[in-house]
């Protein structure tokens, strides 16, 4: 078990990279580089992360498998500040992390298959839930209709103003492809950590999603914005908006000016068929998750083009799939898009911080790269244009 001490630094200037003043709509922006050092102990990539303010200043947490621990980066000093060292025995135990959900960094959620514990920084377990087992005293938490769940699109979250662990609600009465699945309104499922209570959020797949198949391209992604839930669907390019408080689903549209929009579905008897699934995902436009960024009051969405047709999946790989970004203004009407077609992101790994949206560009060095997309709106844009970005 290892505790981490916090120190000041010195903050580090920015350092541009490439910035060009080039309009894409209604913006132009900057790119920066931030690369923090490492050694063998860390990883070049972090895809279970969390950030952290705290102490003035933003703190990444990632999950490390190889040393079954949590990394704490300070991204304002650009430098690795220790980590929280996990067991997987004894009154500290945690079996396997799934997903995490830190509150502070002396407050962290983690999620394994059949419990979520709450720790400190030391590692020690502070509090315990049972999940996903018919000895769960979650009250409303029927196991054998559904386990509350997560995926890599869909961490869990912790609302402070709810008291509340938000989480997939993941059916275990119908498969996949079982038409059966994507009827119901109840997609996610929220945990009230001091009532011991489990509830459902009324959120459904679009009608059209109800009645097909979409085989790999019916995932679910979510951002939490205030007291709201934003989400979007791989195969949609509308993004949802459900208020907590309201109880209203707002639909606003989200289509690209560069890509298809429409995604077709396959027929149910070829759901099994994985060939299949990957090469309609493979030739199939993909939208991915919306990103809040509170310190511009902007939305991002990253998405991927299409691909022609092929009967071999082989012949491509992800990464051929071109990346585009859409920015939103703070009421969802989207301001503008951008082509970034040099590089493979993974870009589930990004988040907002006061300088830019950091987007994870792995180096293979002994590094943790970021590339920072910083946008700036402007009101009279140039013609529209594309980018690379080496």
């Amino acid at each position: 078990m290892m505790g981490v001490a916090f120190y000041a630094c010195e903050k580090k200037q920015a350092h541009e990279v490439i910035s060009p003043k080039s309009p894409f709509g209604s913006f132009y922006m900057h790119v920066d580089t931030v690369s923090i050092p490492i050694t063998e102990q860390q990883t070049f990539i972090y895809p279970l992360f969390g950030t952290v303010a705290e102490n003035d200043a933003l703190y990444l947490l990632g999950y490390n498998r190889f040393t079954y621990s949590i990394d704490i980066f300070d991204l304002s000093c650009e430098s690795y500040e220790g980590k929280i060292a996990l067991e997987e025995q004894g009154p500290n135990g945690i079996p396997e992390v799934i997903s995490f959900a830190p509150v502070t960094l002396d407050s962290i959620y983690i999620m394994s298959a059949h419990q979520i514990v709450l720790i400190n920084r030391k590692g020690e377990v502070k509090d315990k839930i049972a999940i996903n087992t018919t000895a769960s005293p979650i009250k409303g938490h029927d196991s054998d209709e559904a386990y509350f769940w997560m995926e890599k699109n869909h961490p869990i979250h912790f609302s402070k103003k709810h008291r509340k662990l938000f989480g997939l609600y993941h059916s275990m009465q119908y498969g996949a492809c079982d038409p059966r699945r994507y009827k119901g309104n109840k997609l996610i499922s929220a945990i009230d950590v001091k009532a011991g209570s489990m509830s459902y959020l009324p959120v459904s797949y679009p009608p059209e999603m109800q009645e097909n198949c979409y085989g790999f391209m019916s995932t679910l992604f979510t951002t939490w914005d205030h007291d709201s839930l934003l989400y979007n669907f791989k195969n949609d390019p509308n993004i949802y908006l459900y208020d907590l408080t309201r109880g209203e689903t707002s639909i606003f549209d989200g289509r690209s000016q560069y890509t298809k929009n429409k995604v077709q579905p396959i027929s149910w008897d070829r759901c099994e068929d994985v060939g299949e699934k990957l090469n309609h995902h493979m030739r199939s436009v993909n939208f991915e998750r919306i990103i809040r960024d509170p310190y511009r009051k902007l939305y991002y969405r990253f998405h991927r083009k299409e691909l022609p047709a092929t009967s071999n999946p082989s012949d491509y790989i992800f990464s051929d799939k071109t990346l585009f970004m859409s920015i939103f203004d703070n009421g969802m009407a989207k301001t503008g898009e951008m082509i970034l077609d040099s590089r493979p992101y993974p870009s589930h790994v990004s988040f907002p911080t006061d300088r830019g949206l950091y987007v994870a560009a792995p180096s293979g060095e002994n590094t943790l790269n970021f590339h920072v997309f910083k946008v700036f709106l402007i009101k009279e844009p140039d013609n529209e244009q594309s980018t690379t970005i080496d």
